[in-house]
């Protein structure tokens, strides 16, 4: 039986927004003697004796006896008594070059853990009294709470900074505040600084609110930027009316 190993030349191009890759089938080289097809009519043929099916599973590759340029590849091979054989013959095939193209997904977000879905403060900085929670969220299964269900005294607070990437054009988060005060006394309140230029900007005002639900801020960025986002609450540490907020899902977009 004369056996070929089948080589493949494979060439890349690897770039970010998709790599391509291509495959194209070499010459065989032969690796045993004997062609199992060298004996084979080009017609068909009938085989007397007992035929015993499947009795030799091993595949091989050999020239294809109508056209020398080709490969046939055959498997599974049925015996018979008399020495005759058969086997499933498949896909006679030209060299032929396969090209794949892949689509790389986007590119991740600048933003470190914005959903604080790590279970921890995974990409921010932090002061005052602060803690990972799992109710409420509005988003996955994780929210930073700011201050407490107990008095605090100033400002609870995490920041990130970040660069604007490409493409990107605001930056968002969502907050839900207990605050039984006055918001001369307590609140929550967001800024964001651009690092690049040097200016602060409010994007959520000073603001006291009680069962308001998950509220959004949305503030624009310029891409290729340095931004700091500093989200705050802030509680007089007076007994009674304590004041906690709930940050969630900071993204661009």
């Amino acid at each position: 039986m004369k056996r070929f190993v089948f080589a493949l030349a494979l060439a890349s191009a690897f770039a970010f927004g998709g790599p391509n890759l291509a495959f194209a089938t070499m010459e065989g080289h032969e690796a045993s003697r004997v062609d199992p097809f060298l004996a084979c009519p080009l017609t068909p043929d009938i085989f007397g004796g007992v035929n015993y099916p499947n009795t030799e599973p091993e595949p091989w590759l050999a020239h294809n006896p109508l056209n020398v340029d080709n490969y046939i590849g055959s498997f599974q091979q049925d015996r018979w008594s008399d020495g005759g054989a058969r086997s499933h013959v498949v896909t006679p095939t030209a060299d032929t070059t396969y090209t794949a193209t892949y689509q790389a997904g986007p590119p991740p977000s600048p933003i470190v853990n914005g959903g604080f879905e790590s279970g921890d403060f995974t990409g921010w900085t932090r002061t005052g009294t602060t803690s990972i929670v799992t109710s409420p969220v509005h988003g996955g299964t994780h929210a930073v709470l700011l201050g407490s269900a107990n008095p605090t005294n100033g400002d609870s607070k995490v920041a990130q900074t970040f660069t604007a990437p490409a493409g990107s054009s605001a930056v968002s988060f969502w907050y839900n505040e207990h605050c039984p005060d006055d918001v001369t006394y307590d609140w929550a309140t967001a800024t964001l600084k651009d690092n690049t230029t040097g200016t602060t900007t409010t994007v959520l005002a000073k603001t006291c609110t009680v069962n308001a639900g998950w509220k959004q801020v949305t503030s624009a960025v310029t891409a290729g930027h340095s931004y700091t986002l500093t989200l705050v609450s802030h509680d007089e540490n007076n007994p009674g009316d304590a004041t906690d907020t709930t940050y969630d899902d900071v993204a661009l977009s």
